[in-house]
C-alpha cells in the first residue's frame, strides 16, 4: 500500500504511504477514481494571506514537514499567542472546499488543507485544481505547484499533469 499526503496552502497536502484510519480525510485512491476529494482537514485563518510565510514552521515542521507525516486529528498550530486546531471538513455539496465554512470570513488570510491518499500501487495521475486566491500544492514534502497570482476561482483551471503517487 503506498500512502501519500496532498497539502494546499489554501495547501493540500498529499500523503500517499500506509495509513489506515477512520479519519474521513483519509482515502483510499481506488475509491476517489476521477471523483473530488471531500473531506480535508483544514487549519486557519493566518494573517497575512500570503504563499511568502510558512505559518507551520514552529509547529508542523514547515510545510514541507507537514506534507509528508500524517497530521492528527488532535493537531494544532500556535499563531499569534493563539491555537488553531486541525479541523475536519467535509464538502456538503459541490466540489469546492469553502474556506469561509471551514475557518471563517477573513479576506486576508492563508489557510491549509490536508488529505492522505492510499493507492494499493504506484501510479501516475493528474491532478486539477481550482481557487480563488493563490495556492501552492505539496505531496510527501515535494512542492509540486504554486502560484502566487490571485486568481478567480474556476474549476479545475490548473492542471498537474503525471504526479506519481
Amino acid at each position: 500500500m503506498i500512502h501519500r499526503i496532498f497539502f494546499f496552502i489554501f495547501i493540500i497536502s498529499l500523503f500517499v504511504g500506509i495509513i489506515s484510519s477512520s479519519y474521513a480525510y483519509v482515502h483510499n485512491l481506488s475509491e476517489i477514481g476521477e471523483e473530488y476529494i471531500k473531506a480535508w482537514s483544514v487549519v486557519g485563518p493566518f494573517n497575512p494571506s500570503t504563499l511568502k510565510e510558512d505559518f507551520l514552521e514552529y509547529d508542523a515542521r514547515g510545510e514541507r514537514g507537514a506534507s509528508s507525516i500524517h497530521i492528527g486529528e488532535d493537531a494544532f498550530v500556535n499563531f499569534a499567542g493563539e491555537k488553531l486546531a486541525f479541523k475536519q471538513h467535509i464538502v456538503a455539496s459541490g466540489s469546492v472546499v469553502d474556506f469561509v465554512d471551514a475557518i471563517g470570513n477573513d479576506s486576508d488570510a492563508t489557510a491549509y488543507a490536508y488529505c492522505v491518499l492510499n493507492s494499493a500501487v504506484r501510479k501516475k495521475v493528474n491532478i486539477g485544481l481550482g481557487v480563488d486566491g493563490a495556492i501552492a500544492l505539496w505531496l510527501n514534502g515535494v512542492k509540486l505547484y504554486q502560484n502566487a497570482r490571485m486568481q478567480s476561482m474556476t474549476l479545475d483551471s490548473i492542471l498537474v499533469k503525471r504526479v506519481l503517487l
